[in-house]
């Protein structure tokens, strides 16, 4: 299960209330394993500083799960601008991020070195409540390195080696500092374009190959212990459909994919990535985040999905699968606020059967070292994060500083490299009503070719044996349950019409030519900038040549950092654009889904995380991307059983049935070997990533 939202309420004593409300309801549910944010608004404040009371509420949050035997999967970093995005990494190490993007990010050691000394914060810091330093804690199972780390229109052989180096590098410092716990990448599962393999073909749209996630090149690398996808419905966009002309024709038709369609799609796009994960990767499989939005899918399809996710699971713990566990987004307390449509009120104590329960924590994480009793890490954790205090008493200091001098003799090249950055932004005090001045330049215009730092582009990217020719089979009917037996045969290849070279291509040379597709070709054509103001552009949030902001009141300070959208912001878009983008429902006043309309979700897809250039690329893209057909767009699982055996309940009863079975196979139920065996995990002290992946294993339902 994710909960993100502890970040926004662990600081405050009624916030903790309802974590602690939370946990107990997951506890009943059997929910083993809770992924979370490491990062926050303070999480660092700015270079080398961070916010105390955010450090005591992380370190409550640790601690609660432990108390009640629930592992917590801790995102370091987010490429999207909630919290802390990259942009702030940037601009701390280098002064400013105006006018650059998220490439610069990826590309730019200062950035990777600030990120490297957040890294180190985390893992080396211990927890008063446990006494125990993150990096040896029991109750972490893992990180996951970078939330959803694309980086949109780096389709070039070298753009690709510099994402991937920087993912490489990040993980292996991590693994440095942290040996014993888990690594992912925390992918979504994309394929950049390989006219080899065709699984970009796969993809929820033509748009998806230009986010430049590698996913099956990414995975591959020896620092993640496993791979990662989410999964939502949201990623899907219109689909050509082939018309009644021979040979299919041009495919003129664009169709909405509904959610029958969705989970057609949706059991073959996973059932690709578990295949791939047994061979060639040789890792477990966690779907980190999947979900469904109340404006989008109906209960009953909410809770058709969640009995699919976890049958499937429960299928590939008796067979030894490689999918090791599912984590539904969002999990969310009764009292909250559904903010985006995910959330799933788990507090159903009735929902829930007693086979579900977790058991509690084995005993040994609670006894070396003691760890504090309920009350006294109350009373801690409210004085730490108080803002008041009786009068004449100062307040608890709110900033905790990191200083390169901190760091251990072992790590004494990252604190070099840590005093050689340039000095930081100066901090200015700004009235709280003043009007921060945003710097509308607009990256967009400026998106020439840069060339690449060589210490980055050298780090050496394993290439991938992809399998070639033919989509992988998936499992047949008879391995698996009667929910799971939804899975179709397996498509057949499909030639790619040829025609000239797209801007799109993107054929690997050097190390990446195992991943990124078939053979070298050192003329692959450059992507254009995207035309300003072109009338097929997308309507992008934040990254308007017009934009302009008012003028701060005296004293305010000016931030160096660019426009930034929200997440998830709905706009029309015109034209060609509307074909590349999803379809949703419009929201009356009431919150009733009045009809379905053409509206373009961007994921933040502002110019610092290179909107124009997904863009412009996704219009390239949609002239030849020709799917598989995976699925047939009047097929409908309206009757399917696993539908029928959750009506009438609660989503939650369905976890609850979901967890129970998991449970009952952990216990004692044989697992049959099925497919190869992982690939043997490097030596670690006991409890390491070996042991790790068994327990990541029991995570399904979390």
């Amino acid at each position: 299960m994710n909960c993100y939202w502890f970040i926004d309420l662990y600081d405050e004593n009624w916030g903790r209330q309802r974590i602690e409300e939370t946990l107990d309801a997951a506890q009943r549910l059997g929910i083993s394993v809770i992924r979370t944010w490491g990062f926050n608004d303070g999480l660092p404040k700015r270079r080398f500083v961070y916010d105390a009371r955010q450090l005591a509420g992380l370190d409550w949050t640790v601690y609660a799960a432990k108390r009640r035997g629930i592992r917590l999967l801790l995102a370091i970093g987010n490429l999207w601008a909630a919290y802390k995005g990259p942009e702030e990494f940037l601009a701390q190490a280098t002064g400013s991020a105006v006018s650059k993007d998220v490439l610069d990010f990826y590309t730019d050691p200062r950035a990777l070195t600030l990120f490297k000394h957040h890294i180190w914060v985390l893992t080396s810091r211990v927890n008063p409540y446990t006494g125990v330093a993150y990096k040896d804690e029991p109750a972490i199972l893992g990180w996951s390195l970078f939330n959803e780390p694309r980086c949109p229109g780096c389709m070039q052989p070298a753009q690709q080696a510099a994402h991937k180096s920087w993912l490489r590098q990040a993980a292996a410092f991590l693994r440095r500092v942290d040996p014993l716990h888990l690594i992912s990448a925390a992918t979504e599962g994309f394929f950049v374009r390989n006219d080899t393999t065709n699984y970009h073909l796969y993809n929820p749209g033509p748009g998806t190959q230009c986010d430049g996630e590698d996913w099956l090149a990414i995975n591959a690398l020896p620092e993640f212990d496993f791979a990662s996808v989410h999964v939502y419905e949201r990623h899907l966009e219109l689909r050509p459909k082939p018309t009644d002309q021979p040979n299919g024709g041009d495919w003129p038709a664009w169709n909405f994919c509904g959610f029958d369609c969705y989970i057609e799609w949706f059991k073959v796009y996973m059932g690709l990535h578990i295949q791939l994960a047994a061979s060639p990767l040789g890792k477990p499989l966690v779907m980190e985040e999947f979900g469904s939005t109340w404006w989008k899918a109906s209960p009953e399809d909410q809770k058709l999905l969640f009995k699919l996710t976890f049958d499937w699971v429960a299928q590939q713990q008796r067979t030894g699968g490689p999918l090791a566990g599912a984590m539904f987004w969002n999990g969310a307390h009764n009292d909250s606020g559904d903010y985006d449509g995910y959330n799933v009120y788990i507090d159903r104590p009735a929902s829930t059967l007693p086979a579900s329960h977790l058991p509690p924590p084995p005993a040994a994480w609670l006894a070396s070292p003691p760890m504090l009793s309920p009350e006294t890490a109350k009373a801690q954790v409210d004085a730490a994060t108080t803002f008041y205090t009786q009068l004449g008493q100062p307040p608890p200091p709110n900033d905790v500083v990191f200083p390169p001098t901190a760091l251990p003799a072992d790590l004494a090249d990252l604190a070099a490299a840590l005093n050689a950055l340039p000095p930081p932004p100066p901090v200015i005090a700004t009235p709280a009503a003043a009007v921060l001045k945003l710097n509308a330049t607009n990256a967009s215009q400026t998106l020439a070719a840069k060339p690449l730092p060589g210490a980055l582009a050298a780090v050496p990217v394993p290439a991938t044996a992809l399998p070639k020719g033919s989509v992988p089979s998936l499992f047949s009917a008879a391995a698996v349950p009667a929910t799971a037996a939804l899975l179709p045969a397996a498509a057949s290849p499909v030639t790619v019409p040829a025609g000239p070279a797209s801007a799109v291509e993107a054929p690997a040379a050097g190390a990446v030519a195992g991943s990124a597709g078939g053979t070298a070709s050192a003329g692959a054509p450059a992507l254009p900038p995207p035309a300003a103001g072109a009338a097929a552009a997308p309507a992008l949030q934040g990254a308007t040549p017009a934009q302009t902001a008012p003028a701060p009141l005296p004293g305010a300070a000016a931030v160096p950092l660019p426009p930034a959208s929200g997440r998830r912001r709905l706009s029309a878009a015109p034209g060609v654009s509307a074909l590349m983008h999803h379809a949703h429902g419009t929201v009356g006043s009431a919150g009733a889904v009045r009809r379905r309309s053409l509206l373009v979700v961007e994921d933040q897809l502002d110019a610092f995380r290179r909107g124009g250039w997904r863009a412009a690329c996704a219009e390239e893209a949609a002239k030849t991307w020709r799917p598989y057909r995976l699925f047939n767009l009047t097929d409908t699982v309206s009757g399917d059983a696993a539908l029928q055996a959750a009506r009438g309940r609660t989503v939650v009863a369905v976890i609850s049935e979901g967890t129970a079975a998991l449970n009952q196979g952990r216990d004692g139920a044989p697992v049959a070997a099925a497919g190869p065996a992982p690939a043997p995990a490097p030596a670690q002290a006991a409890g390491g990533p070996g042991a790790g992946a068994q327990a990541g294993a029991q995570a399904a339902g979390a």
